[in-house]
């Protein structure tokens, strides 16, 4: 009876992690990428929307940060919450890979999460100039690529100094 009761215990733990680490993703507007090519590491910060598989985002295909990522088919990124307090810091270590996303309705799924977050983006968009996949790729430059995580790792100082749990990909990305 202990052992269930332990366990049922852990499960609520786990299940209150994950929460805290989608509502995370859900917030935070911004993350920052982290790649390396020939042990020359780079980081770069970009807005995303998280969905389906991951992380999608914006960027111009001959950045370095993309660059890089396809060349060595890692990446890391984090996702975290500022603060001047070290018991609110808070935050998602992730590793795993970035793939560009062609036409289709993954794209069209990503783009338009993306939109809903960041509504101010119709600002740019004329008339004649729709804020879809193609939209963006002739108005920023840019290809719409996806964060997908391998392992994350959710670290939170208000539960303890150096608090850090494993999360499974398919609490946040189902």
């Amino acid at each position: 009876m202990n052992a269930a009761f332990n366990k049922m215990k852990q499960d609520i733990k786990e299940e209150a992690i994950a929460k805290k680490a989608a509502r995370l993703i859900r917030i935070r507007p911004s993350m920052t990428l982290a790649t390396t090519f020939d042990g020359d590491p780079w980081a770069a910060p970009v807005y995303y929307a998280g969905t389906g598989r991951g992380l999608y985002f914006f960027s111009n295909p001959q950045s370095r940060h993309i660059q890089d990522a396809i060349a060595s088919g890692n990446a890391a990124c984090a996702v975290y919450e500022e603060s001047t307090d070290w018991e609110n810091l808070r935050g998602l270590q992730m590793s795993g890979v970035i793939r560009p996303v062609p036409a289709g309705m993954e794209a069209a799924a990503a783009v338009s999460a993306y939109v809903r977050k960041f509504p101010f983006i119709r600002a740019f968009f004329k008339a004649a100039l729709k804020p879809d996949l193609a939209g963006f790729q002739r108005l920023f430059h840019a290809g719409l690529y996806c964060f997908v995580p391998r392992r994350i790792y959710y670290t939170d100082n208000s539960f303890q100094f150096g608090f850090r749990r494993q999360v499974r990909r398919k609490a946040l990305f189902p």
